[in-house]
């Protein structure tokens, strides 16, 4: 059987996704502590599990809205403000640990389940998908995130109290993440460095050798432009900005945003 080599872009891509993702995961089961898991953490996990798969099940039969997803993953949060009009109702503080409780466990649960599935769905969409713009940029958020995840518990060795005490620790680390100068692939584990080299490499020879099977009228040399802009953009300003900041938030999205801008102005009615 002959693969097209857009399909084996797309395998390794998502190889090293899933790579990052495990570093993240094998970290957590190493850490977790399930002594005091709730009622609230075990039923989110569960539904979380059953509506990953019956997604996963209609999706591959039927074209689902994008609204369903997001509906159908985000009923805990869409329940908050339930919870919160009782409690300023009623004044019991149940539903005000409750609150913090399935909103922390949400999120923990969803950084387990979710990530997968959304790699997943990524792999389908790049693999099918014709448009450059697009898989470029969701593959900057998605390996944005699993990045984040891979490094997410690197700097702790005590005890997480299961998904909800992973949520806290989510929130708790995004401010320290975002303020720290260190660069996570080049500092991190040498599984993080190789899956970040394998991921742009596979988008690399994606943009360039994938061109014939996109349905655009860029020329070859106009889709080369794209990573090698990037790089080049990237590499200058990390040098310069780390003279002024030390801010990953800034160091990272700002360049993201500026060629997201670029790309589409450059793509615009072209792919």
């Amino acid at each position: 059987m002959k693969i097209s080599l857009r399909t084996v872009t797309v395998i390794c891509g998502t190889f090293a996704l899933i790579l990052l993702y495990l570093v993240f995961f094998l970290r957590f089961i190493v850490l977790a502590d399930w002594s005091s898991l709730s009622s609230i953490e075990f039923w989110i996990f569960v539904t979380m599990a059953l509506r990953i798969i019956v997604l996963a099940v209609l999706g591959r039969r039927f074209q689902l809205s994008p609204l369903i997803p997001i509906i159908l993953f985000s009923l805990e949060s869409l329940s908050l403000p339930l919870l919160i009009g009782l409690f300023l109702f009623t004044g019991n503080p149940v539903y005000r640990l409750s609150l913090g409780t399935m909103l922390t466990s949400w999120i923990g649960v969803s950084a387990v389940l979710l990530s997968p599935y959304l790699i997943y769905d990524f792999a389908k969409l790049w693999r099918t998908d014709p448009s450059l713009w697009g898989i470029f940029f969701l593959a900057t958020i998605e390996y944005a995130f699993n990045l984040f995840m891979a490094t997410l518990l690197s700097g702790t060795s005590g005890p997480i109290a299961g998904f909800a005490g992973l949520g806290s620790y989510f929130v708790s680390s995004i401010s320290s993440f975002t303020t720290t100068s260190n660069v996570p692939f080049a500092s991190g584990s040498p599984v993080v460095t190789v899956s970040s080299f394998v991921f742009f490499i596979s988008l690399f020879i994606f943009a360039i050798a994938g061109h014939e099977t996109l349905e655009t009228n860029l020329k070859l040399r106009d889709v080369l432009l794209i990573p090698i802009f990037a790089v080049f953009a990237l590499l200058m300003w990390s040098v310069a900005a780390v003279n002024f900041t030390s801010n990953m938030l800034i160091l990272l999205s700002a360049p993201v945003f500026v060629l997201a801008i670029v790309v589409w102005g450059g793509t615009r009615g072209k792919a």
